[in-house]
């Protein structure tokens, strides 16, 4: 008879206990990969959400601050002083509209020039 102590190697473990001792090993580190992950994909979306929200203020900022300037001169215009021109700036719509502005002041003044001239060849004063 064999009177040897049994080693820890000579017991027989199930193939399962092995995969789930194994995983109990990795997991933490796995944890630990997985926890830097998310807080990479935060930092990440923390940062573009700060980009989009300072693009969106400063297309904000140009837009409004032109559409006042154009609105202040139609105003003007609108009040008879067709001596003045808006400033258009830029390089889009609101250019290509300030130009229109200025297009359509400079048509009117001609169109009150020219009544002006035909009503002293009339007589008409008006």
């Amino acid at each position: 008879m064999d009177t040897r102590p049994r080693t820890p190697t000579s017991i027989r473990v199930p193939i399962a206990w092995k995969f789930f001792a194994v995983l109990a090993l990795v997991i933490p580190s796995l944890l630990a990969v997985y926890a830097h992950g998310v807080s990479v994909l935060g930092t990440i979306a923390g940062l573009g959400l700060l980009a989009g929200v300072g693009a969106t203020l400063l297309l904000i900022r140009s837009v409004v601050v032109r559409t006042k300037e154009y609105s202040r001169f139609a105003t003007r215009v609108a009040a008879g002083e067709l001596n003045t021109r808006a400033r258009p700036r830029g390089h889009d719509e609101l250019t290509n509209l300030g130009w229109a502005l200025n297009e359509m002041v400079a048509r009117g003044e001609g169109a009150r020039g020219y009544e002006a001239t035909q009503g002293e060849f009339t007589g008409n004063r008006g």
